[in-house]
């Protein structure tokens, strides 16, 4: 499978976008720089192999241009690697703080001697609120609107 240098700058683009969307992850600084460079490295070798595969004979172009395809592959690779390391990392960070949230929520409830509930948390004690699903508080919104309408209207 070969790319265009078109479709390789527009990958490469896309995945520093994203890159630069997931802003720095702690502790990753090290790991970042080494897929950088090797990236780097890749994408330097692929324009050599690309430039000598021009410049040889067409019977011995194609090793050339297979070897530049499996750099270009190796760097993106590179890129995709440390996108989706950062993914990762976020992604442990926010479990981690949902457990940090579920294990707050139970020592609120020990402190308060609540008895637990169907999900483990404490029940909360409120002051009976009415509480309506979704399709009775549209209905109300649209009465109220009509109502406006009306008096608008006379």
């Amino acid at each position: 499978m070969t790319y265009t240098e078109e479709e390789i700058a527009v990958t490469l683009n896309e995945v520093d976008k994203i890159d630069r969307a997931l802003g720095e992850v702690r502790n990753l600084s090290e790991s970042d720089a080494e897929m950088d460079d090797f990236a780097k490295e890749a994408m330097n070798a692929f324009h050599d192999l690309m430039d000598i595969g021009r410049s040889v004979d067409d019977r011995f172009a194609a090793g050339y241009f297979d070897a530049a395809n499996k750099m270009i592959t190796s760097a993106m690779a590179a890129k995709n690697a440390k996108v989706d390391k950062k993914i990762k990392m976020i992604q442990l960070q926010l479990s981690k703080a949902k457990v940090d949230l579920d294990n707050r929520k139970l020592d609120i409830a020990a402190q308060k001697n609540l008895p637990p509930s169907d999900d483990g948390f404490g029940v909360l004690e409120g002051e009976g609120n009415m509480v309506i699903d979704r399709n009775e508080i549209i209905a109300s919104l649209l009465k109220q609107f009509k109502e406006e309408q009306n008096k608008d209207a006379s």
